[in-house]
């Protein structure tokens, strides 16, 4: 009888026991001392906004230090090139589509949508994960995925609230709730809500607290240094006594574009660049009261844009950093994003991540590193743990990421590789300047198309004649996932309540 081969010990069995028990141990110590979560989150920064992503025109010397001292990763993707999708993603581990909120909400109802509409109170967020773990949970800054009161972060899983409820070029409608000590600048009354609203024209944002509106029009110039104050304080009130989660959402450099007077003309390269300086001045804040509480090496901070810069805003918007497009572009300007992570405890210092990641990968790993796991509603964001702690990464370089343009599907990537299904896109014909939105084209027909993003980022060359069974392969699989998120879409949540 011959004798049975023993398997080898370099083998895919070895090596998956391997890995399995790695992370079995991993996870055991992350749940014993479970890290606190910063998550920062800015609006319409490009890929080149930052001094560790190669911007000279910029100083950012907190985020070029919070880089170095953990991961900057490279290839790193926003879900929508616009902001309400991008953060229902992010917040969910979702693809957009799948959570019901594939476009951009208005409390308005321009453009047709529904002013009552937000992420529905049923899915299932970071926040709420890890409140059941024990965690602290606060956001602070822009929500925009429902104004309406059962939309709002309170119901989404944070116990607290400080920020403004959509993006700072839109206005407070006369259905929110008022504080009985509400603040009211630049002259206002209850009345001139009624009538900025009739206009439907203007930039006049609310500030919440929880449930209710405590100042309008937000001073916006001072917008970002409260925000930092308030989430200093939530640090300060939570290190050492529970593990907490911040969700700091700046609504910067979304425009208009403000500062604080101690920041206006700081940079002597214009107010973009002020801006940037004091998004930085407030990591930095973070950053340093997190050590003061003796809590910065369980720590784990995550600093991302949204989604790409608008450009059509010339002067007043951000740089793609040689990717092609921008904010509303299926271009990887549109997409791609900066992104940094630093846990002392954990990640590797000065790390370069070249790896494939979403934002719908955040969820899922938060969840681990907490120690639990997403209910079993349908997701689409992995566990990157191992990326993030410098470990195995097989699973990443054979994933697809998929770009959506609304509710239709316009590109996916699978390693170096990107096609470009033929859709109507977006184009910038004549950029701005100081504030004014110069002209754009929204009805533009991109061609079908395959781009190499190992040496042509900016795409530039079009190889689909070249490898036809590439973008076949990527076409077909494209399609196959479309149809299927498209059938177990959720519906958003929608408050019609007086």
């Amino acid at each position: 009888m011959p004798k049975r081969e023993k398997p080898s010990r370099g083998g895919a069995f070895y090596r998956f026991v391997g890995i399995t028990l790695l992370l079995l141990a991993s996870s055991l110590c992350f749940s014993s001392s479970p890290p606190n979560i910063v998550l920062i989150l800015t609006d319409d920064q490009g890929y080149g906004d930052l001094g560790t992503f190669g911007a000279t025109h910029l100083v950012t010397p907190n985020l070029d230090a919070l880089a170095a001292d953990g991961m900057r990763f490279t290839n790193f993707y926003s879900a929508s090139s616009v902001c309400s999708p991008s953060r229902a993603a992010l917040l969910t581990g979702s693809y957009p589509l799948r959570v019901g909120i594939p476009n951009v909400l208005f409390p308005n109802g321009a453009w047709g949508t529904n002013p009552n509409r937000g992420l529905h109170p049923d899915e299932e967020t970071i926040a709420d994960l890890l409140q059941t773990k024990g965690y602290a949970t606060a956001m602070a800054g822009k929500w925009h995925l429902g104004h309406r009161p059962a939309l709002l972060p309170t119901r989404q899983g944070f116990d607290d609230y400080f920020g403004i409820p959509f993006s700072n070029d839109m206005t407070i409608v006369p259905s929110m709730k008022l504080a009985s000590n509400i603040q009211f600048n630049s002259g206002w009354t209850v009345d001139t809500i009624q009538d900025i609203q009739a206009q439907a024209n203007g930039s006049y944002p609310p500030l919440m607290k929880n449930q209710e509106v405590i100042e309008v029009p937000v001073a916006q110039d001072t917008m970002t240094r409260r925000l930092t104050d308030y989430a200093v304080s939530f640090i300060r009130s939570n290190a050492g006594k529970r593990p907490f989660f911040l969700y700091f959402a700046h609504s910067m450099p979304h425009v208009p574009l403000h500062t604080h007077v101690n920041f206006k003309g700081i940079s002597g390269k214009g107010i973009y660049a002020d801006v940037i300086q004091e998004v930085d001045w407030s990591v930095g804040q973070i950053v340093t009261a997190l050590s003061r509480h003796g809590v910065r090496d369980n720590t784990l901070i995550f600093f991302l844009s949204d989604n790409g810069p608008w450009r059509s805003y010339g002067n007043h918007g951000g740089n793609s950093g040689g990717l092609r497009g921008g904010k509303f572009d299926v271009w990887e300007g549109g997409f791609r994003v900066p992104a940094i992570a630093s846990w002392p405890a954990r990640i590797p210092r000065g790390k370069l991540n070249n790896h494939v990641i979403s934002t719908i990968d955040i969820l899922p790993t938060l969840a681990y590193i907490a120690g639990t796991k997403p209910s079993g509603r349908a997701i689409d964001g992995v566990n990157i743990i191992e990326s993030l702690t410098g470990g195995f990464t097989d699973d990443l370089g054979n994933r697809h990421i998929y770009y959506f343009l609304d509710s239709q599907l316009a590109a996916v990537r699978k390693s170096q590789w990107k096609y470009v299904f033929e859709h109507t896109g977006h184009a910038v014909l004549e950029p701005g300047e100081d504030g004014e939105n110069g002209r754009s084209d929204f009805s533009v027909e991109v061609k079908e198309a395959l781009y190499d993003l190992s040496r042509d980022r900016a795409e530039s060359t079009n190889l689909i004649e070249r490898h036809p069974s590439v973008a076949s392969a990527l076409r077909a699989a494209g399609l196959n996932f479309a149809t299927k998120l498209t059938a177990e879409a959720r519906p958003s949540g929608v408050d019609s309540s007086n």
